[in-house]
């Protein structure tokens, strides 16, 4: 399908991500997905209740038979899942490196060649962050955030890249995304900004009093300022 122009968007490719750090989301445990087990074919379905039931989303992998979306990349990411007490998958992200996908679509389109010495060893990419309806407001969208950060912190990755539809942009800068000088044409979602995450500049963090700032604190090993060294190669892509 063809894709919706940049000057026109105004869709939500949502994700469902809160548009502030506030609210609760008690009673909610983030678990990871074991490779073909039930909790990952339950968020195939959640994945399609959302993007396709919920939004109308096209999905390239979508199975209408099945009522699940599962893609090749699941096979070599950490997929997490947000499960409430009544055992139901309520939220989900999911975290790759990019040494599993050094030539990927999504390497590609977040130019992550660019970035090296840091790529491909120390990137990563986060996507398919969504929650339930019931819980957008919540904390939930930044505990899976979170979740997925401090699982690449402790892999020492420095640079994390997303993207998303410009609604969500003041949220992801609040988390401590940079956002990259121009937009991305994605063929799936519209128009969507890409931005990138430096995971171990605790200064950075600090200053924009990031919820990622408490959890990178904890992980214990070399900081690094990489904020001049993200302001020259962005400035390079425009």
């Amino acid at each position: 399908m063809h894709a919706k122009s940049c000057r026109a968007d105004s869709s939500r490719r949502d994700d469902a991500k809160p548009r502030s750090f506030r609210g609760i989301s008690v009673g909610i445990r983030i678990e990871l997905c074991e490779k073909g087990g039930r909790l990952e074919e339950a968020v195939f379905r959640f994945r399609y209740a959302v993007y396709v039931e919920e939004m109308g989303r096209p999905q390239r992998y979508a199975d209408h038979q099945n009522r699940l979306i599962a893609e090749p990349l699941d096979s070599v990411s950490a997929v997490f899942a947000a499960v409430d007490e009544r055992g139901n998958v309520v939220g989900t992200i999911r975290h790759t490196w990019a040494t599993d996908r050094p030539e990927s679509e999504y390497t590609s389109m977040y130019r992550m060649e660019a970035f090296e010495p840091f790529f491909p060893h120390r990137c990563s990419f986060t996507t398919k962050l969504m929650v339930s309806a019931a819980y957008r407001g919540s904390t939930l969208g930044t505990r899976l955030a979170i979740e997925t950060f401090d699982f690449g912190a402790r892999r020492q990755i420095a640079l994390n890249f997303i993207d998303c539809n410009n609604n969500l942009i003041p949220y992801f800068k609040a988390l401590g995304y940079l956002p990259f000088p121009r937009v991305h044409q994605h063929e799936e979602y519209g128009c969507v900004q890409v931005m990138v995450l430096p995971v171990v500049d605790l200064q950075h963090l600090q200053s924009l009093r990031s919820p990622f700032f408490k959890r990178q604190r904890a992980i214990r090993y070399e900081h690094e300022t990489l904020l001049p060294f993200l302001t020259t190669r962005l400035t390079s892509l425009s």
